[in-house]
Formats: C-alpha cells, structure tokens, sequence
C-alpha cells in the first residue's frame, strides 16, 4: 500500500519536530495543552533531516503486539458515545490505540530511516501506509490529526521519541485530543497558516533560475493549496485582517492581498504571481 502525497509531506515534516531522546530518560513531563490565542505560533516547516535523532532509540523491532486490554485506559471522545453501550466505547478506544500504537511502530521504524540520511524502504513504505490505513479505519482524519500534534504538541514529540508500548500510545492519543481542540481555535488556525505562508515565500524566493524551475512550481502549488484554504475559513481569514499587524502580515503584501480579494479564484491566481518587473518576491 502506497502512501498517500498529504502524509509523505507531513510526514517530513513531522519528522524534523521530533525532538532527541535522551539516552537516560524514560519518561516524559507533561506539556500542558496549547489552545490559548497567546501561544507561540507553530507551523508546518520544510522537511530538514538530522543525523541521530533516533540514535541508540529502541524502536521497538520483534516486540509482540499489544492486547486489546492493555489500552483500556485510553480515553477517546467518540461521536456517538452517549448513545453506545459502555463496552462498545471501550472496544472503541482500545481500537484506536491499538491503531496509533501500530502507526506509531511503522513511523518510528520509516523516521530512523529519514534521520540516518538513508531511502526508506519500500516494506517500511507498506506498512506505514497500512498503518496509516488502521488509524483512519479506527479515526477517520487520525492520521492528519496525530501527525499535525508531533509538529505542533512538544509532549507528542517526546512521547513518539522516548516512549514505547503502551505508555506511548497513551500519550499520542492524548496529543491527538488536544490538537483537535487546537485546530477548533481559529487564532491557532491563522497562527499556524500565516507562518507556513511566510516559509513557503521564503523558499520560493530562494529558487529562481530556470535550473530551479520545478521545486519552484511544487512551492507555488503549495502557496496555492494554502491560499484556497485561507479563502474555504472565513473565520480564520477574518482573523487574519484583524490580527494582521501581529501575525507579521505586511500590509500591501500578497497574503495581505489574498486575505482582502473576495474573488476566490482571483485570489488563489494571484497568490503566487510573480513580479518579474520588480524582480522581487513578496
């Protein structure tokens, strides 16, 4: 099972969040949920690869797989929870940890692969992407959700990195549940985009050149992606106009632009339109 291109990119992304282990600690101190509108802004950033990251880590290769009930004390809101029995809740939750403990095995196993500057391989490839598969079969939107905490959730990031087993499953299902919150803050959502639009702009001025003619095109499709998100949240857009100044929008530039067109496919055009004139980027 191949996998799909929105995970391969997070994936990246989420590798490069994941922070070292310490070769002496275990477990993790808990960092506290991040819903606030003063919270320091966290975005998606570029895929960067570190050596070592996952050095000495053990990730867990030969173990046997967790019983059901091992997960029993994962505590999941489901839609349909006041009206399931409590034993359906029950196989409900251990359902998913199971599932997050499973992607989380393949994950650590495919980002050992990343961090050592080595190609994962094309077994690892398949079963992330089966795991992948679990955890959108026990959550749909799982997979966006758990990957989206390990760039965003430091404890998710500890928790991938310096636990296992169930404890790690736990832990990652909990940074699932506050990053789902996060994302119902329209503050977080503009936080969020508005600093992926400034990288994005910024790789993209840092690819001219016919010789960089189709990373700069991915760019721009990444920039045009966004922009039609900006325009499909117009919560987080009307966050954008009234925090601009202290999101760092300039004014008169082309997210400034972006956020003030009501013409949604002139919007999206424009968003990566190049001033060759001017011979800038803004």
């Amino acid at each position: 099972m191949s996998i799909p291109i929105h995970w391969r990119l997070s994936f990246s992304a989420a590798t490069s969040a994941v922070p070292q282990p310490q070769k002496a600690e275990r477990s993790l101190s808990e960092h506290p949920p991040e819903p606030s509108r003063a919270r320091e802004t966290r975005a998606e950033a570029p895929a960067a690869t570190k050596r070592g990251m996952f050095a000495g880590l053990n990730l867990g290769a030969g173990r046997s797989r967790p019983d059901a009930q091992a997960f029993s004390r994962v505590k999941v809101a489901t839609r349909e929870a006041g009206m399931a029995p409590a034993a359906e809740q029950r196989g409900g939750r251990d359902e998913l940890a199971q599932a997050v403990d499973g992607f989380a095995r393949a994950w650590s196993d495919a980002a050992r692969m990343r961090t050592a500057n080595l190609p994962v391989l094309e077994h690892q490839k398949q079963a992330l992407g089966r795991a992948g598969a679990a955890l959108e079969a026990a959550r749909p939107g799982g997979t966006r959700e758990l990957l989206s905490a390990l760039r965003h959730d430091p404890a998710t990031g500890r928790a991938m990195a310096g636990l296992e087993g169930t404890e790690r499953a736990v832990q990652l299902v909990a940074g699932m549940e506050r990053e789902r919150q996060a994302q119902l803050d329209p503050n977080v959502r503009a936080e969020r985009t508005v600093a992926t639009w400034h990288k994005l702009e910024q790789e993209h001025g840092r690819l001219r050149g016919f010789e960089h003619e189709e990373a700069r095109a991915q760019v721009e499709a990444r920039m045009k992606a966004l922009a039609g998100a900006i325009k499909r949240d117009p919560q987080m857009e009307s966050v954008m106009r009234a925090r601009s100044r202290e999101l760092g929008i300039e004014r008169g530039s082309k997210l400034d632009r972006l956020t003030e067109e009501k013409n949604v496919e002139r919007a999206i055009n424009r968003s990566v339109t190049r001033e060759r004139d001017l011979g800038m980027e803004r």
